[in-house]
């Protein structure tokens, strides 16, 4: 039997994507709408901006159902570009400006878009690939009076956007989501409490359907969507920093994706409320390590194809949960069958095929009705999409995932479609057969291992004509050349007796080498000694998630940030290595020790005088909750805080006022408070600026509370007392105030102010009537 269909709150078909952001900004025209590296948009800004690009799309000739191509990486633009597509009542098809020209043409030509609204920096690039026929302009050429709302047809929802996935003939498939499809995935959910409560963070990219969650899920209900560059997705650290600094409170990553971060640091998703994860076999032992450090943290494992917008299926993993995860409950608006391979219903708990249907369900794919008709089928007078994995449902409901029927795997996160890769392969000259397979643990990063007939060709060779042809996520690790493949008696290729890829064998290392050896061999799984200088990331199985972590490991280990795209372009370790070593630039410069009274740092300045003019504030107290074990010993834990603040000057400063001048020593023989199972209501109080600033401390039941003052700490300051806590500490830490006194004697500012006095020389003062000298204490009056 069918589960109960749930019809969700926006499931009639004139209600519009676009009519609801509309509702927001007349509700909430000044909040914070839009944030990417330093800017943001209100929803009144954003809704202007959206509706000008919206207005130069309809004099274009864009209107009802018009297929528009947005050619961005994330970005403000990007969201800019695709909000316009929709007020002007187009359909929006992402393109990734990064793949291939032949993949850029191919996915405009097959959608049949006319107009593509391209970035600055990629609108060459792309107008080369689509060739003539087709506009390609960007966000600033759009510019229009906001066009009205396009007729909505009586009999089905408007189509919203087109989303490509991997096809089986070579050819990727366009789904058609329609507008009532996107509402059901974010209107009348009880899986997450929407609202303008959230922040988002958008880190999916644009052409896969999570980003639908996370772009509508935040600006349908008046949140704030915080747009994630293209390392801070990937890079374990950056996407830490990005969490805590914007205030991030639900995020989505692919199962891989979220397997890596937990292994860098379980921890830095405490600041979250919600974290959703899926798109492959989530990892049971990650969601409990990070449960563990994240005590408020819910974590879901959400499931479902494309086809059926996104989200079919989500499961609140319990606190305790052993065993593999299930997919969930159907959502809200959905409808789920589970049938044979005859297309008779099983009973509960026997495996079979799962259907979905309901509200989310995708028009069909564009331009190729037999397809549609294929995996789009009627059961009792309702339409389903046939989805290809093997499920059960139990007697509550709840669906378990048992893997696939076809050729279709999952892999870091993408549907890809194995045939795909074959026809390709077999496309490229002098190729007379190809075979591909899925190697790598499920729920890990995964990738794909081809094998090609192809005498007188290099394996390496194929591939890369191959990375010219397809998108990134398709491009198999390695391509192995073999005379002739192993057959079973059946005449199918026998994939056990496949050669699993061997990588050849490594040249000697040298010094500048050894160090980025160890950290690829940790990173990819593999041994050392199959590292050498000319050895390719790609080919030893490397792919974006794996190269973030390994970026993260290279600046903890070397000090060096090398930035994502220039490490991308360095295949080799060889090449890896020299890009390390243009970063390295000169050696720091020493910093001369300090004695008595030190300068304050320029950020700690501004800290300063806002404490010291209202010291009752709160508003600058860092607190910190960390999650503890049982059983852990109070003793030692105590001591490790104390010899913490022991060795950090920072952790123990007084600060002191003479002729208006503020500087900082330390102190010495003072003990910071730590307290045991007292009150965490009582704990966090205002700090006194004429006191030595010291940190407090709080242990209780399975916590440990921490309460110090932002002028002597902050998110790394964070880190490192963490690490001192509960790791080693590795002899003296350097002084804060030789660093304070060596940044406040660079001078940088003061360089700074010299160059505006230049700048401004003869301008005429300006008398703000709010311009008044800054009192010792705040008055709390108002201008």
């Amino acid at each position: 039997m069918p589960s109960p269909v749930r019809e969700p709150v926006a499931d009639a078909v004139a209600d519009l994507v676009g009519d609801r952001f509309t509702a927001q900004v007349a509700a909430r025209p000044d909040a914070v709408a839009l944030v990417h590296d330093g800017r943001s948009l209100t929803y009144r800004e954003l809704h202007a901006a959206a509706s000008a690009v919206a207005g130069g799309l309809a004099a274009l000739g864009v209107g009802r159902e018009t297929v528009v191509g947005v050619a961005y990486g994330r970005s403000v633009e990007s969201v800019v570009a695709t909000l316009g597509v929709v007020l002007a009542g187009g359909a929006y098809v992402p393109v990734n400006p990064q793949y291939p020209p032949r993949r850029i043409a191919q996915v405009v030509a097959l959608s049949g878009a006319r107009v593509v609204i391209a970035a600055p920096s990629t609108r060459a690039a792309v107008a080369g690939a689509v060739g003539g026929g087709v506009i390609v302009l960007g966000v600033a050429d759009l510019d229009g009076p906001a066009p009205a709302t396009p007729p909505v047809c009586a009999d089905r929802s408007p189509l919203c956007c087109v989303m490509y996935t991997s096809g089986s003939t070579g050819r990727p498939k366009g789904v058609m989501i329609e507008h009532r499809g996107v509402l059901r995935l974010v209107t009348g959910q009880d899986y997450l409490d929407f609202g303008r409560h959230h922040t988002f963070l958008h880190a999916a990219a644009p052409e896969f359907d999570a980003a639908l969650f996370e772009v509508w899920g935040a600006l349908l209900h008046g949140a704030t969507l915080c747009v994630a560059d293209q390392e801070t997705a990937v890079v374990p650290w950056r996407y830490a920093r990005a969490l805590r600094d914007n205030g991030i409170s639900v995020a989505w990553l692919t199962a891989p994706l979220f397997a890596r971060m937990a292994d860098e640091d379980p921890g830095m998703f405490a600041g979250l409320r919600v974290l959703l994860t899926g798109g492959d076999v989530v990892s049971p032992r990650h969601v409990a390590a990070v449960a563990r450090h994240c005590p408020d943290l819910l974590v879901c494992n959400g499931y479902g194809p494309t086809e059926n917008t996104t989200f079919t299926s989500v499961y609140p993993v319990p606190r305790g949960h052993t065993g593999p995860l299930p997919v969930g409950r159907p959502i809200a608006g959905t409808t789920v069958l589970v049938r044979d391979e005859r297309g008779a219903p099983v009973r509960p708990g026997t495996t079979g095929e799962l259907l979905v249907g309901g509200a989310g369900l995708a028009r069909g794919y564009l331009g190729q009705p037999a397809l549609t008709r294929d995996r789009f089928v009627y059961v009792d007078g309702r339409r389903y999409y046939r989805t290809g994995d093997r499920v059960h449902q139990d007697s509550g409901g709840v669906l378990h995932f048992h893997g696939r029927w076809d050729d279709q795997v999952k892999v870091n996160g993408n549907l890809v479609e194995l045939k795909e890769i074959v026809a390709a392969l077999r496309g490229l000259p002098g190729v007379r057969d190809a075979f591909c397979r899925v190697a790598g643990a499920p729920g890990r990063d995964r990738y794909v291992a081809a094998y090609a007939v192809a005498p007188g060709h290099t394996g390496r060779a194929l591939r890369a004509a191959l990375a010219a042809a397809l998108p990134g996520y398709l491009v198999p690790a390695s391509v192995v050349v073999l005379d002739r493949f192993p057959l079973l008696d059946n005449g199918k290729v026998d994939a056990a007796a496949l050669p699993e890829p061997v990588a050849a064998p490594a040249a000697p290392l040298t010094d500048r080498h050894r160090v980025l050896a160890r950290l690829w061999a940790e990173v990819l799984d593999v041994p050392a000694t199959a590292i050498g200088p000319d050895s390719d990331f790609a080919e030893l199985g490397g792919n974006s998630l794996r190269l973030g972590v390994l970026l993260g490991r290279i600046h903890r280990e070397t000090g060096v940030r090398v930035p994502l795209r220039t490490a991308a372009a360095a295949r080799t370790l060889d090449q890896l290595a020299g890009a390390v070593a243009r970063g390295r630039t000169a050696p720091p410069p020493a910093i001369p020790a300090v004695s008595g009274a030190a300068d304050l740092h320029p950020q700690q300045r501004g800290l300063y005088a806002i404490w010291h003019a209202d010291p009752s504030s709160l508003a600058y107290n860092v607190p910190v909750r960390i999650g503890l074990p049982a059983g852990v010993d109070r003793d030692r834990l105590r001591s490790a805080f104390l010899s913490t603040v022991a060795r950090h000057d920072a952790l123990r400063m007084r600060f002191e006022v003479s002729g208006g001048v503020v500087r900082q020593r330390p102190v010495t023989g003072v003990e910071p408070e730590f307290g045991v199972d007292g009150p965490v209501a009582a704990f966090v109080r205002p700090f006194d600026p004429a006191e030595p600033v010291l940190p407090r401390a709080l242990l209780t039941a399975g916590a440990l509370y921490l309460d110090v003052h932002h002028v002597v700490f902050d998110g790394v300051s964070l880190d490192v007392v963490v690490r001192d806590l509960f790791g080693r500490q590795d002899g003296p830490a350097p002084r804060y105030a030789d660093a304070a006194q060596w940044c406040h004697d660079q001078g940088v500012r003061a360089e700074d102010v010299r160059y505006w006095r230049r700048r401004l020389a003869g301008a005429p003062p300006l008398a703000l009537p709010t311009d008044r000298p800054r009192p010792a204490f705040s008055s709390r009056r108002r201008a």
